[in-house]
């Protein structure tokens, strides 16, 4: 089962998802798309350990509880799909909606999405208090820079 290509990748989708309604990445032969699995795993606090011995790949996969799974492949991609395959991530029959175009991974829609104030871009992270105005880096350096410029010219006089 661990031969690198499409049915791999395949398998790999759907051991996460269930399904995946885009092109499938090439997670079996790309080291980046590995390392995006990787990063994945990651963020639902999975550990991987990946290393080689004797000239194979070996990718273990552990959480707090221990060890989940061991994969291993003559590639580093490899190793990491069999790992991710043999975790079982993915054995409900409902499928879980398939990360967008530009490859992030679905966030939660209950959340408020806040948005600047000034030029209306959606803010990554609600910071401060509600019941005050919120802006983006950029137009909160802007209004920094304004501040401080007429502060430095009212101290000048």
């Amino acid at each position: 089962m661990n031969h690198p290509g499409p049915d791999l990748d395949q398998h790999v989708a759907r051991s996460l998802y269930g399904e995946w309604r885009e092109q499938i990445p090439e997670f079996s032969t790309r080291d980046q798309a590995a390392d995006y699995l990787i990063r994945f795993l990651k963020r639902s606090r999975i550990q991987a350990v990946i290393d080689i011995e004797n000239g194979r790949w070996r990718c273990r996969l552990s959480n707090a509880e221990g060890l989940i799974s061991v994969g291993t492949g003559d590639t580093r991609p490899v190793a990491v799909c069999g790992a991710v395959l043999n975790a079982n991530f993915h054995s409900q029959s409902e499928a879980r909606p398939a990360p967008a175009a530009r490859r992030e991974w679905p966030r939660r829609t209950d959340r408020t999405i806040h948005r600047c104030a000034e030029c209306g871009v959606a803010l990554a992270v609600s910071k401060g208090p509600a019941d005050r105005p919120r802006y983006c880096n950029l137009c909160s350096w802007e209004r920094g820079r304004e501040k401080l410029s007429a502060e430095s010219r009212s101290h000048r006089r």
